[in-house]
C-alpha cells in the first residue's frame, strides 16, 4: 500500500465510497466543493491509498497539519472494502505519513459510539481513548444522535511502538524519512554504558533475558524477553521499559539519547 495525494480527479471515488452501505453510517458524503476546499487547503492533505498496479483503494484526510501545538488530526479514512484484513496496514500508513512527513506530534482522531470496527482497530494501533462526548454527533440514517470518542497518539508513543524510544519529547519539524536519532556528544559527562542499562532495565524485570547493544555512550539497542509482557501489546511492553530506566532519557540532556528496543514475551 502506498500514499499520493489526490486531485479533483479522485473527487468521484472519494464520494462512491462514502456512500457505500457499510460507511453510511460513519462517514459523511461530501460535494465536491467541500473536497475541493480540502484539496486546495494549506491546512489540510486529502489522500489517496493505492495497492499494486497503482489502484485506488482508500482515502484519508488530515486536518490541521501546521497548527503550532502540532497536533494534527486525521479527520477522514476509509477503504473502498472492507473485510479483507487491509485495516490495520491502512491506519499504520497513514500514522507514519502524519508523524513522519506532516511532522506531527500528536494524531487524533474520532469516531461514533457505533463504530466497533473503528475502536478495535485504533486500540491495535496503539491510540488512547480520550474521552466521550456525549450525544455529540446526529446520525442521520438512524436518525437519533449518539457519543463521539476520541482518541489520540503522541509521537513518541508511535515510535515505541516501531521498536524506538525517542529521547526528545520537543516538537519536531516534518521531515523525509523514519529514522529518529539525536546528536552524540562524545564528550557529555553524563555518557551511559551498556552494563547500566542492563541493570537498570533488570532491577524492574529481575527474570527477563536482556541483551543491550551500543559503545558510544548514547546510543544503543536493546532486547528485552519477559513472561510480564503476556497480555501486553507492544506499546504498552516498551513503555514499561521505559520507566525502568527512571529518566535517564528525559530531554536533550538525559544521558541515553536514543534506544532501538526490541520487547516480547517468551514463546
Amino acid at each position: 500500500m502506498k500514499l499520493r495525494e489526490a486531485s479533483p480527479v479522485d473527487f468521484g471515488f472519494i464520494r462512491s465510497i462514502a456512500r457505500k452501505p457499510e460507511h453510511a453510517l460513519h462517514i459523511t458524503d461530501e460535494d465536491d466543493a467541500a473536497l475541493m476546499t480540502y484539496h486546495t487547503s494549506p491546512d489540510c492533505r486529502l489522500l489517496i491509498c493505492e495497492t499494486g498496479e497503482n489502484h485506488p483503494a482508500g482515502f484519508a484526510l488530515f486536518c490541521d497539519i501546521h497548527a503550532r501545538s502540532r497536533t494534527v488530526e486525521l479527520r477522514r479514512l476509509a477503504l473502498d472494502t472492507v473485510g479483507l484484513g487491509r485495516g490495520g496496514d491502512f491506519l499504520n500508513l497513514l500514522m507514519g505519513y502524519g508523524f513522519d512527513r506532516l511532522g506531527a506530534g500528536r494524531l487524533w482522531l474520532d469516531t461514533g459510539d457505533t463504530n466497533l470496527r473503528a475502536q478495535r482497530a485504533f486500540a491495535r494501533a496503539g491510540f488512547t481513548l480520550e474521552g466521550r462526548l456525549r450525544m455529540h454527533d446526529h446520525c442521520a440514517p438512524l436518525d437519533r444522535n449518539f457519543d463521539t470518542l476520541l482518541y489520540g497518539i503522541l509521537r513518541a508513543e508511535w515510535a515505541a511502538g516501531r521498536g524506538l524510544v525517542l529521547a526528545d519529547r520537543g516538537l519536531q519539524p516534518p521531515c523525509h524519512d523514519l529514522t529518529f536519532t539525536a546528536k552524540t556528544d562524545r564528550r557529555n559527562p553524563m555518557a551511559i554504558d551498556a552494563r547500566e542499562i542492563e541493570s537498570l532495565i533488570r532491577a524492574a524485570f529481575p527474570q527477563a533475558k536482556i541483551a543491550v547493544q551500543g559503545d558510544d555512550g548514547a546510543h544503543f539497542s536493546a532486547e528485552v524477553i519477559d513472561e510480564s509482557f503476556k497480555g501486553m501489546n507492544r506499546v504498552q511492553q516498551q513503555r514499561a521499559v521505559y520507566a525502568s530506566l527512571k529518566g535517564k532519557m528525559d530531554g536533550p540532556n538525559g544521558a541515553l539519547h536514543a534506544l532501538a528496543l526490541t520487547t516480547k514475551a517468551p514463546d
